[in-house]
């Protein structure tokens, strides 16, 4: 059985890239349900993106952008009940934008909503929001 942890690993892992390289995209079917959304919101602005509009998203940039792109989890919150969970996964994303000479990074909370199979778990939804002037994390 897969395990929860399993899951936000291969996220993190699928997503992020180095030099050279391309993310893993084809990877994020297997890890989310049909029909799942992420969902990135801004005071002001929100993205809805099927898991496919999301892995064409992310391909493009790193053809074109991004050099490379690395995200990972630097704390979790995790509340589970029978077959569903919801985890809070702070993260930390760095990044070198072509043309650019710094990379550069930014840190924020994805909200990850997960439902449990008889066999593996599945992510439903994904909300994530970064750190602004006026919304930091602690």
């Amino acid at each position: 059985m897969t395990t929860l942890d399993r899951v936000l690993d291969a996220l993190y892992e699928s997503i992020s890239f180095e030099e050279g390289a391309k993310p893993q995209v084809e990877r994020l079917p297997e890890l989310f349900e049909p029909g799942a959304r992420l969902i990135h919101a801004e005071v002001g602005d929100v993205e809805r993106m099927s898991v496919d509009d999301f892995a064409d998203k992310l391909h493009e940039r790193a053809g074109t952008s991004m050099a490379w792109f690395r995200e990972r989890e630097t704390a979790r919150k995790q509340e589970r009940f029978g077959c569903i969970a919801q985890v809070f996964s702070t993260f930390e994303a760095s990044f070198q934008i072509r043309g650019e000479s710094e990379p550069r990074t930014v840190r924020g909370i994805n909200a990850i909503q997960l439902r449990q199979t008889a066999d593996r778990w599945l992510i439903t939804g994904l909300l994530w929001t970064t750190e602004g002037p006026n919304q930091r994390l602690g």
